[in-house]
């Protein structure tokens, strides 16, 4: 009986962790409970404590992150696009060993003690994948993604504590709240269960709405933005006619928009190498008072950039280059680019990008300002030295994830970070288009 115990315990982490950020509508509670399981049987593990989470991680790293292997099999070369990822997946799994392993040890020291011990682990063990696990890649930098908070963007109540406290004050406040019902589901005490459970509900419903300054104004930018889908032609001209037929449409259904946004590699060329394109859109679109805004690419002497690019009538008046490189699908970390297999994964039929070295800070259009960011700094950039009332505009090319479900973690942790950052977004993706505010849960506008 201990040693099935010992089984389900992980599989239970797993399952509620994972199948959480895939249907938080469904599963949003989860966050709530989902220690509950390991906290409750920790005794009954202990010699094989390390290898069960090592296990259980590996596996919740292999269901979270399956968009990663998506992408690695349908869109790497070589045999080991199929093998990488089960070694990223084992490698961050490593993470989760190590913090069975540390509770297990704690399990025999007095209550407080122990209760103090384990609450300490476990935000320290969130606080390294969140900011430290992808060390290996070069960079101080976590996984974002899978911060347990996540699943919780469908529960307007908590939204609003983040804005307020914070993620990581949620998140100890849980910790706590999972570590006391664990330890009154064991002496059976549910009259303490129940009391912990309505106090933890209505400490929720104390929190007031978030302010921002100038809501309205910056509420009414948007309807005068309209958002393009991603283009589907591989030629660079055809391209440019398909996003000419996409700017025609879409001015003449919105005849008071103004600005008119494409995610990012919406013209994967070096713009300024295509002076046709900016002819066409300019003759039968860009009148004097649109502004077009896409995710295309610039170029210094012997290097390429992933870029922002805003267009005015025949003019690149605006840009900005990506500072943030995905390891391996952009750039190389410089202590891999001596494993041939690593180098060409991705970037065998592709250049490498170079990172860019201006700071993100605001672009100005007429009376319009707004932050630019290129898909992955989103998740890992801060903006918290930028005032709340600047909009982030956030161009993200999700179409290599269609079909694995990744997009929708990409979305949810969208909304979780314009919380988190305090900052109102317009999220720009592939096929569809969101703004996220602190005042409604989300508007589609695509």
């Amino acid at each position: 009986m201990m040693f099935v115990r010992g089984i389900i315990v992980p599989l239970l982490f797993v399952s509620f962790f994972s199948f959480s950020f895939y249907f938080p509508s469904c599963f949003f509670i989860l966050p709530f409970f989902f220690l509950v399981p390991l906290f409750y049987t920790l005794s009954c593990f202990p010699k094989y404590a390390f290898l069960q989470g090592w296990v259980g991680g590996t596996l919740f790293f292999m269901i979270h992150m399956f968009g990663f292997w998506w992408v690695s099999f349908f869109y790497g070369v070589g045999f080991l696009r199929i093998i990488y990822p089960f070694i990223l997946f084992m490698y961050c799994g490593l993470y989760t060993g190590v913090w069975f392993f540390l509770l297990c040890t704690m399990n025999i020291w007095k209550r407080w003690q122990k209760r103090i011990g384990w609450f300490i682990v476990s935000l320290g063990y969130f606080w390294i994948i969140d900011s430290k696990i992808f060390i290996v890649f070069g960079a101080w930098e976590g996984y974002s993604l899978a911060f347990p908070l996540i699943p919780l963007v469908h529960i307007p109540y908590c939204l609003r504590t983040i804005w307020w406290v914070g993620p990581w004050v949620l998140l100890s406040i849980i910790i706590v709240f999972q570590i006391l019902l664990s330890e009154f589901l064991k002496k059976r005490d549910f009259q303490k269960v129940s009391s912990l459970i309505i106090g933890m509900s209505l400490f929720f419903f104390i929190i007031p709405e978030p302010i921002i300054k100038n809501e309205k104004n910056i509420q009414n930018i948007f309807h005068h933005i309209v958002a393009l889908p991603l283009p589907k032609k591989d030629n660079p001209y055809e391209m440019a006619q398909e996003m000419c037929l996409s700017l025609m449409n879409a001015v003449h259904n919105n005849k008071d928009a103004t600005i008119f946004i494409f995610p990012e590699s919406a013209f994967p060329f070096v713009l300024s190498d295509h002076p046709y394109a900016l002819k066409m859109w300019n003759e039968n679109v860009l009148e004097a008072n649109k502004i077009l805004i896409m995710g295309s690419h610039t170029k210094k002497p012997g290097k390429l950039f992933n870029s922002f690019i805003v267009v005015r009538q025949c003019r690149i008046i605006e840009y900005y280059s990506k500072k943030h490189l995905v390891p391996f699908f952009e750039h190389i970390p410089w202590f891999y680019q001596s494993i041939n297999s690593c180098s060409s994964l991705f970037l065998t039929q592709k250049e490498r990008f170079y990172s860019g070295k201006s700071d993100q800070t605001p672009l100005y259009l007429d009376s319009f300002s707004f932050i630019p960011v290129i898909c992955s700094e989103l998740f890992f950039s801060l903006f918290t030295g930028v005032s709340s009332e600047i909009p982030l505009i956030c161009l993200m090319n999700d179409s290599y994830f269609k079909g694995s479900g990744y997009s929708k973690i990409m979305l949810n942790s969208a909304r979780f970070a314009c919380f988190r950052q305090k900052k109102i977004l317009a999220y720009i993706a592939s096929d569809a288009a969101y703004v996220i505010t602190p005042f409604k849960t989300l508007d589609k506008f695509l």
